[in-house]
């Protein structure tokens, strides 16, 4: 049974407009698509990560007793409560990624509104860690609401289809997710070829020029989720050079396939997931370092596929999540 909220005069409001296939966009897309609470849907043309965005006028219409859940950082100005959801502080903490503008609207923006409503949801261990440190404020809940994961990541047979020679690397070029590394290293080993996932096929393959790899690579746009399943399934490993993630999806969207991980172990949340499912690299700028960790996964693929148990994959369940997101909703709405 779906719960009734009592109040005749408040309103759960849900900004839908973060809904999509990667990042904060598929956070949204599973979390709403499961919103076990009754809920009305801001209304609004203008994106969510614009800067005009903080001055949208359907969230002005809002009374003080509504509340707003965003599945994104994004907010404005607003009447009533605004839970924001911050998967990491990426625009703060990678140069590359940051700005004065960026962090104008954290601090003019975002840092008072989280205040003002005292409670904040995000996706990790390391990210909540990270967020209470930046907030700075006992005052304020920081919930780590967890992430999910479709079901079409799955083992679906006894038998590994892995080949040993075979990598896959989903992402894209910000400095942050250090795919350059992975150049390096596969540059190395030229017996071995790199399957990479990317919307920005021209900037992948100029980079794999760069670095004389283009005959190891062979790049993917636009798959599904059974498409990806099958390409993880199909790889030795997961490569996932990131210096710092939020989550990282495709590191369990690997292991649900069976398909180890190889990561940097100074990226905590990656470490988080796939400190038992595959090999860490000390260094995540050393090619041979990446090139050794390629080998060892090379060599434990023909074992065939990694299998973990149902408490790991319990984490990760889009089910859970939105029953998180939307507990934590009730009962803010009924204090």
């Amino acid at each position: 049974m779906r719960p009734v909220l009592k109040s005749g005069t408040a309103s759960i409001y849900v900004d839908q407009r973060w809904i999509g296939h990667h990042g904060i966009a598929r956070f949204g897309r599973e979390v709403i698509a499961r919103f076990p609470v009754p809920f009305k849907t801001l209304e609004s043309p203008l994106k969510p990560a614009s800067p005009f965005d903080a001055f949208n006028l359907a969230r002005l219409k809002l009374s003080p007793h509504d509340i707003l859940f965003t599945p994104g950082f994004n907010a404005g100005i607003c009447r009533g409560a605004q839970i924001l959801t911050i998967h990491d502080l990426i625009h703060l903490d990678i140069s590359e990624e940051s700005s004065v503008l960026k962090k104008a609207y954290y601090d003019l923006v975002v840092r008072p509104t989280v205040a003002n409503a005292r409670l904040v949801f995000t996706v990790s261990e390391t990210s909540r860690e990270k967020i209470r440190s930046w907030l700075d404020d006992d005052r304020i809940r920081v919930v780590n609401v967890g992430n999910g994961v479709s079901e079409d990541f799955s083992i679906v047979q006894e038998s590994s289809t892995a080949s040993p020679t075979n990598f896959v690397f989903v992402g894209n070029l910000k400095a942050h997710k250090n795919l350059r590394s992975i150049f390096q290293a596969l540059r190395l080993r030229p017996s071995f070829s790199v399957a990479v996932v990317s919307s920005d096929e021209a900037g992948i393959r100029l980079l794999a020029h760069e670095f004389g790899v283009d005959s190891q690579i062979r790049v993917y746009s636009h798959l599904s989720d059974s498409q990806l399943a099958e390409l993880y399934r199909q790889s030795a490993a997961l490569l996932f050079p990131s210096i710092l993630e939020g989550f990282g999806l495709p590191a369990v969207e690997a292991i649900r396939c069976g398909t180890r991980v190889a990561y940097w172990a100074g990226c905590s949340t990656v470490a988080e997931i796939a400190r038992d499912h595959g090999i860490a690299v000390d260094d995540a700028h050393d090619p041979e370092g990446w090139a050794f960790a390629m080998d060892a996964c090379s060599r434990l693929s023909e074992e065939g596929p990694i299998r973990p148990d149902d408490h790991w994959k319990s984490r990760y369940d889009w089910q859970n999540v939105a029953r998180n997101v939307s507990d934590a909703l009730l009962a803010y709405h009924r204090a």
